[in-house]
Parts: C-alpha cells; sequence; structure tokens
C-alpha cells in the first residue's frame, strides 16, 4: 500500500482508498483500481476535481458496469458524490478484508484440528480414496499421537490397498493405545489371515471373541481359519456358534457346509448348502457348492442339476460351466471291458443303461449279423449270456427293477409311451421318450433267423421272462419264451449302489473309473484364494471390495485351481501300466502342485496356463525320469517345481518285468 496526494486538499491518503477521507475528494487512481473496466495500460489522466468541469468521461472506463461496492463517479458532473457512496465503498473493502482474514483463520484452524483432518480421512475412504485417506489419517496422527482411531482406520486404508504388513503394524499401535477394542483384534487377525498366518490370526479371533462374544462374525473368521488348518473341528463348531447367534447369514452355513465337506461328511454338507441356498436362492456359489458334495458322493444327477442352476444364475463364470460338463459327462458310463461308452440315466430308485448293452461275447449278435445294427440297437443275447453280459457294478434287471421302473413313470399302461425312443419305431409307433430312457425296436433272433425290428422292442429280465413293447400300443407286457432266443439288454444299479464310494475313492459303482477325486469346484474351496482384491475393511460384510473378496476367503470360494485334462482324450500313455492307476497317484499329488502354484502366484497374481510333463515309471513303479516338454507359463520356476515333484511319485508296482511306461501329462493352471 502507498500514499498519494489528494488532488483538491493535499491530504495524504491511501492509494487504495476510493476518495480523501478528509475532503471527501474523488480519486482518479482509486477509480482506476476500483472499476474493472479500466484499461491499466492506458495514460494516467490527471486527477480530478471536485469541483472541476469535465466534458467527457474518461476514455477506456466502461460507465455501464459500475465499481462492486460502490456508486460510480459520473465525470462531467458539478455534482460531488453523496457520503453514501463513500461509506459503501469503505464497508466494502472492510468485508474484503475480514473475509480473507476468516479464510486465514479457517485454514489454519483446519490444518491443526486432528479430529477435522481425521474426518476428512473417513470421507476420503467412503470415496475408496485409499492413498488420500492414508494422508488424513497420517497428519491427524502426527498431531495427535496417541488416539487409537486413527491408527486403525488408516490399518483399513492399507488392508484395502493389501498392504496387510502396514495394516498389522497400524492396528497392532492401536491395540497397545486400546487393548479392550474386539475389533481392532478381529482385524489385525484378517490381516494375519490374508497373509495365511492363521495361528496368528486365531489367536487374534480368540482374543476379540473373549472382548465380545456376542458377535457371530468372529466365530465365523475363526472357523475359516481352522478349516484352512485342516482342523475340521474346531471350524465346525466355531461355525455351529455363528449360526446359534445369527441363524440368518446364509453364508455361516455355506461356511460349515464347507467344513462338513472337506471332512468328508457329504451328507452334512448337503443339509448346509440346502439352508445357505433356503435363505439365498439366487446365490451361484452355493448352488455349485450343493453340486461338488453331491459329486463327491457319487450322484452325479443331482450335482448335474445344481451345477445347471449355478450356470443359469451366473452364466458367465467359467468354472461353473466347467463343472456342469463335467457332471454331465460323469452321466455317461465307460465299460472298461472294451471302452464302449453308455449314457445312463436315473428314473424312480434305479440308474438305468439308456442304451442297448453292446458288448460281444459268446451267445449274442447282431441283428442279421450286420454290425451297424449293433451300433443303432445294441446286441441281442440268450437269456444265459444275458445273466453275464452286464459290466462289474450292474446287473439285469430283476422284476422288482422293472416295476420300479414302470411305477416311476405312471404304469404299465402308458410306460411305452413314456419310455419309447422318438424315432425308429415303425408305423408312427414312437413314442415321447420324456425321461431319456429311449426304449429302441431292436426285434430278436438266434443268430440264423431274425425278426421285428422296427416293430417290437423286447429286453429280458433276471427270471428268464423277458418284458416287450410293440409299435401297435402304449403298454408293456411280460412274456416267457425259449431261452435261446437272443433279445437286447439293458443294466441297472440300485441308487444306493450307485452313491456308495469304493474304498479307493476313484472306481465308482459298475467299475466307473471317472469320479472326480479333485473336482474343480473342491479345488477352488480348498485353497483359500481369491480373484481381486484380498484386503481388510472396518465392515467386513459391507459393500467394499474387500468385504466381498474377504467373503470369499472366509467361504471358501475362491477360484485358485491346479486340474487335471480329460484324462481319456489329453494324456499319452505308453506301456504296460493302466491309466487308472496313473490317474489315482497323480490325484493323490495333486494339492502339493496346487500349493506350488499359490506360492508363485504372490509374486505373479496372473500366472495361469499350462505345464506338460513327460515322465517314465519303471516295473517298481519309480519314476526315473521327468522334463517338461511343454509349457505356456513362462515361469522356469513354477516349470522346475513341477518336473521335481513328478519325479518323486511313486507308483504301485507291477507283474512286468522290464516295462518302463512313458507318460505325458498336460496340467492346468488357473485362477
Amino acid at each position: 500500500m502507498a500514499l498519494i496526494k489528494c488532488p483538491a486538499c493535499k491530504a495524504d491518503v491511501s492509494d487504495r482508498a476510493a476518495a480523501c477521507v478528509k475532503c471527501g475528494s474523488p480519486l482518479k487512481k482509486s477509480i482506476d483500481n476500483v472499476n474493472t473496466s479500466v484499461n491499466h495500460d492506458a495514460a494516467v489522466q490527471p486527477a480530478v476535481s471536485a469541483n472541476a468541469s469535465v466534458s467527457a468521461a474518461p476514455q477506456n472506463v466502461n460507465t455501464d458496469t459500475p465499481a462492486q461496492g460502490a456508486k460510480p463517479f459520473y465525470a462531467g458532473s458539478n455534482t460531488e458524490p453523496k457520503k453514501n457512496s463513500k461509506k459503501a465503498v469503505m464497508i466494502a473493502v472492510s468485508i474484503g478484508l475480514v473475509c480473507i482474514a476468516a479464510a486465514a483463520i479457517t485454514f489454519f484452524v483446519m490444518s491443526n484440528n486432528p479430529q477435522k483432518i481425521f474426518d476428512l480421512g473417513m470421507e476420503s475412504i467412503k470415496k475408496e480414496n485409499y492413498d488420500e485417506a492414508i494422508k488424513h489419517f497420517s497428519k491427524a496422527i502426527e498431531l495427535k499421537p496417541k488416539e487409537s482411531e486413527y491408527y486403525y482406520q488408516r490399518g483399513i486404508a492399507y488392508s484395502e490397498k493389501r498392504d496387510n504388513d502396514k495394516a498389522i503394524a497400524d492396528f497392532t499401535e492401536a491395540i497397545q493405545l486400546n487393548s479392550n477394542n474386539a475389533n481392532y483384534h478381529f482385524n489385525r487377525a484378517l490381516a494375519y489371515h490374508s497373509l495365511k498366518d492363521y495361528d496368528r490370526a486365531i489367536e487374534d479371533y480368540t482374543e476379540a471373541i473373549r472382548l465380545d462374544h456376542s458377535d457371530a462374525r468372529f466365530y465365523n473368521s475363526r472357523g475359516s481359519a481352522y478349516r484352512l488348518k485342516e482342523d475340521y473341528a474346531r471350524a465346525i463348531a466355531d461355525h455351529t456358534e455363528a449360526i446359534r447367534l445369527n441363524p440368518d447369514d446364509e453364508r455361516y452355513h455355506n461356511n460349515r457346509g464347507v467344513a462338513y465337506l472337506l471332512n468328508k461328511e457329504y451328507d452334512n454338507a448337503i443339509a448346509n448348502y440346502t439352508e445357505a441356498i433356503r435363505l439365498a436362492p439366487d446365490n451361484a456359489r452355493y448352488y455349485n457348492n450343493r453340486g461338488t458334495a453331491y459329486n463327491l458322493k457319487k450322484d452325479f444327477f443331482s450335482a448335474g442339476d445344481d451345477f445347471a442352476e449355478a450356470v443359469r444364475l451366473d452364466p458367465d463364470n467359467e468354472s461353473y460351466r466347467k463343472d456342469l460338463e463335467k457332471a454331465l459327462n460323469d452321466q455317461i458310463f465307460t465299460d472298461r471291458r472294451d471302452g464302449k461308452k453308455y449314457r445312463i440315466v436315473r428314473i424312480g430308485n434305479r440308474i438305468w443303461m439308456a442304451e442297448n448293452l453292446n458288448f460281444t461275447m459268446y451267445d449274442s449278435w447282431c441283428y442279421d449279423n450286420n454290425a451297424s445294427n449293433c451300433v443303432k440297437y445294441g446286441r441281442l443275447y440268450t437269456w444265459n449270456a444275458a445273466m453275464r453280459a452286464c459290466p462289474t457294478g450292474w446287473r439285469l434287471p430283476a422284476d422288482a427293477d422293472w416295476r420300479d421302473l414302470f411305477n416311476a413313470v405312471g404304469g404299465d399302461s402308458i410306460v411305452g409311451i413314456k419310455l419309447k425312443s422318438k424315432t425308429e419305431w415303425n408305423d408312427s409307433g414312437s413314442g415321447t421318450d420324456d425321461y431319456g430312457f429311449s426304449a429302441l425296436p431292436g426285434g430278436a433272433g438266434d443268430g440264423n433267423d431274425f425278426g421285428q425290428i422296427g416293430k417290437h422292442g423286447n429286453w429280458w429280465s433276471n427270471d428268464a421272462w423277458y418284458w416287450a413293447m410293440g409299435w401297435y400300443g402304449d403298454d408293456v407286457v411280460k412274456f416267457n419264451i425259449n431261452n435261446d432266443i437272443g433279445f437286447s439288454v439293458r443294466c441297472v444299479q440300485s441308487l444306493e449302489q450307485r452313491l456308495t464310494p469304493t474304498p479307493s475313492g476313484l472306481t465308482g459303482a459298475g467299475g466307473d473309473p471317472r469320479a472326480r477325486v479333485t473336482h474343480q469346484g473342491v479345488l477352488g474351496i480348498v485353497s483359500g484364494q481369491t480373484k481381486g482384491k484380498s484386503t481388510a475393511s472396518a465392515d467386513i460384510f459391507g459393500k467394499g471390495s474387500f468385504a466381498a473378496d474377504i467373503d470369499a476367503i472366509l467361504s471358501g470360494g475362491g477360484e485358485s485351481k491346479v486340474s487335471s485334462p480329460d484324462f481319456l482324450k489329453s494324456v499319452q500313455v505308453t506301456g504296460a501300466r493302466s491309466r487308472e492307476s496313473i490317474q489315482r497317484v497323480v490325484m493323490q499329488n495333486m494339492a502339493a502342485l496346487r500349493h506350488a502354484y499359490n506360492r508363485r502366484l504372490r509374486e505373479k497374481p496372473r500366472l495361469q496356463g499350462t505345464i506338460t510333463v513327460k515322465f517314465s515309471i519303471d516295473q517298481s513303479g519309480k519314476v526315473i525320469s521327468a522334463q517338461v516338454t511343454g509349457s505356456t507359463m513362462n515361469d522356469p520356476e513354477l516349470e522346475h517345481i513341477a518336473a521335481e515333484r513328478v519325479r518323486s511319485w511313486n507308483f504301485e508296482r507291477i507283474d512286468n518285468p522290464g516295462d518302463v511306461t512313458e507318460v505325458t501329462y498336460p496340467f492346468v493352471f488357473s485362477q
């Protein structure tokens, strides 16, 4: 600010004043400063006396726009500006100075008020701007270093950034300042949980429970940590307590179901998944989990239904689609005697082959001795041959089996229309095939004479009678005839027999070698890995990104997998060993490969692909060589580990001196 001379009274006044404070005369320089239309680059006009007369307005002044806060001075007037105008100008200047001072004071107060700064951090958390939140919380801590909540919330922000080490440090500081806050222990436990330090996580969960034993989340989370340590009894107990405290939270039922499943209590797992589905019928993961339990019980039909529902609810989930595809594949039986495949179908309380048997043996023929008829209609067997024809685990149907089938579809009088195939029957005699049984008119014969193809379907019963359907009717009729006549054969299993696991865990009833011991759904549950962020939140079951992801961890819904391909299609085997014996050892050792893969994911979160290993097994069962022959992983460390793991495997000894079985096996690693 500078002083200038008033042109009227020569008094010293501020160059910012609108008028002389002594005589009230307007100051030309002040007008230039106040009036925003002045071109300050123009020549300065002489000061104008209050009593002088000017013939024209000053150049470059927009007289249509008066200066804000003061009435304009009109040049060329002999009238002295009113005192109100002077006061208005002075008031405006004063108000401006006050506003500037107030703003400065506000800024000073805000920048030095830890609670206000903390509140800004909380606003940043809500906006998911975690870096900005950390800056605010750090400033608040600098101003007030003994406030536990500041460390706690900064720990939450670090957790959301997946920086669990810094989160743990902040939670620890908060606990040191206030050890009686259960949430501080709980969130530090979650951070340890994310780092797979389950022992420390359990310690903190336990302390949180001691401080507040009414919070179901604490029990649920500790149960998940126990589960990942394979302490299933404690896991089940904790999930049970969580359910007692909050029986309407579907996630707790799902989590207990996972613990039961891993403890091989499949019926209990199914019951818990069913309750989770009742509470949340639109959750695809719960259907997929229950489907996995059914699959391990070898109830492939129920598994297929659940996997199909999961796909319907979440059509973009590729993992669910693969589970469904495998369940459907499990509804195909492979006869190990000759490799032929048969569709199977569940009707009533039985599992039926949905195709006529086509196993070559003595006293059986193709219709007209034409092999193409065997492909379409199956073979024709004498009764004695039929009694021996079904593969291990299957049988020629008894009268009770046939009756169960007919009752399941509505009775003898409509069996024909319900079970006959939609084509191949003469004279519009086909059926609706409502149950997928696909009864075909295979006719009859004795190796020399044949007849009735296209008109009659005839199937042996184990009491030496046979059941017949004709093109002319909708019913089924039982007959007795010479046992040397050849009729079709349908093999059957009891539902209980189908669902009873064999001791090996690999061969299903009927010798089916394709039971999924390491089904993808199980691998996803066991791994405890998640897709996307994996950090902590103040509200663990809230709407934040971490809340959803940690729920995936605690629910076992992760998606890190090491899977084997379709063994019959993708694996090359040369030598005396059976494919089933090789697959059994591969499945037993899959967990070690999954563990190695999970460790590599920590450094390469997007790592996935296929590693193909070629290995040789001698007669004693020792792997004498193993090398990677192909890889899409671009990860030499994991490739080396895969070959080393395979080299350590032990297979069963075989009675075939000098045999060396070579296997080329692609392992699929995916998230």
